[in-house]
C-alpha cells in the first residue's frame, strides 16, 4: 500500500454555520461553555455542544436552549467527545476523565466508569464511532469497544501493531470489514472481525511509509478512498 501527499496546511478551521444566528450576548451568563470541544446534532436537529463546563443544547427552531452539568445529569463536566446516534435517539459523552455517560434524547442518563477506574495515564475520550451493536471509543489509553445491548465493556486494545502501548487514539473509521485509526504513532488498520485486540491483526503505517508526522489527528473516505490528516498534510492511501 502507498501513501500519497495531497497537500500541506497550516491548519484546520471548522465552522458551525448552524449556530451563527445565536447572538453573543446570550452567552454573557455561561462562561464555562464557552470553550466548546465536540459537536453532534441529534434526529430533533438540535446542537449538543461540549464544552469545559458541561453539555449545551441549543434547538434553533424553538431558540431555547438546556445546559447540563454534575449537577442535573453529567458526572464529569470537562467534554472531550460527544455523538449522537439518530437511530436510537441516544447521546453519548465522553470526558477528559474517562468517563462515558449515554443520555436520551428525553434526558435519562446512563454512567459508565470502567475507563476512569482503570487508572490510565490518559484517560481521555477523543471520539465515538457505532457500528452494528458496538460503540468504539478512541482514546489517550487506544481503543475500547462498548456493547450497546447488553450495556458493558467488551473489548480493550491497548496496542495496536508495533506502535507504543497506549497510544493515543484520536480518530476512528470503518470502511466495510476494516477499521482504520488515527493514532499518535501513526495509522493502523485491521479487518474488524479478526481479533483486534491482538496486535498482530493490525497492519500499521508510521513516517518510515510515507507520513510527515507519526501524530495523525483525523480520517475519512472520500470517492472510494481513504485519508488521514496530520497537522499540516492531507494523505491519500493507495491500494
Amino acid at each position: 500500500m502507498k501513501i500519497r501527499i495531497i497537500f500541506y496546511c497550516f491548519f484546520f478551521l471548522i465552522s458551525i454555520d448552524a449556530i451563527a444566528e445565536f447572538r453573543l450576548e446570550n452567552w454573557k451568563n455561561h462562561t464555562s461553555y464557552l470553550q466548546a470541544t465536540a459537536v453532534s446534532v441529534d434526529s430533533k436537529s438540535r446542537i449538543w455542544a461540549g464544552s469545559t463546563g458541561g453539555v449545551f443544547v441549543y434547538d434553533s427552531e424553538a431558540n431555547d436552549y438546556l445546559k447540563f452539568n454534575n449537577l442535573n445529569g453529567l458526572l464529569g463536566i470537562e467534554v472531550s467527545a460527544i455523538n449522537c446516534d439518530k437511530s436510537s435517539k441516544e447521546v453519548f459523552i465522553g470526558t477528559a476523565d474517562g468517563i462515558l455517560t449515554i443520555c436520551s434524547e428525553d434526558s435519562e442518563w446512563e454512567h459508565f466508569l470502567d475507563i476512569q477506574e482503570s487508572k490510565f495515564p490518559n484517560a481521555k475520550i477523543n471520539r465515538f464511532l457505532k457500528h452494528n451493536n458496538s460503540l468504539y471509543i478512541a482514546g489517550g489509553f487506544g481503543l475500547a469497544v462498548f456493547d450497546l445491548e447488553k450495556r458493558v465493556f467488551k473489548e480493550s486494545i491497548l496496542r495496536i501493531g508495533d506502535f507504543d502501548r497506549l497510544s493515543n487514539v484520536n480518530d476512528i473509521y470503518i470502511d466495510n470489514e476494516t477499521i482504520w485509526v488515527a493514532t499518535s504513532s501513526g495509522v493502523g488498520k485491521a479487518n474488524i472481525n479478526s481479533t483486534i485486540a491482538n496486535p498482530g491483526s493490525w497492519k500499521t503505517f508510521s513516517t518510515q511509509n510515507g507520513l510527515n508526522d507519526n501524530e495523525t489527528i483525523a480520517l475519512t473516505k472520500f470517492n472510494n478512498e481513504i485519508y488521514v490528516g496530520t497537522k499540516k498534510a492531507l494523505f491519500k492511501f493507495d491500494e
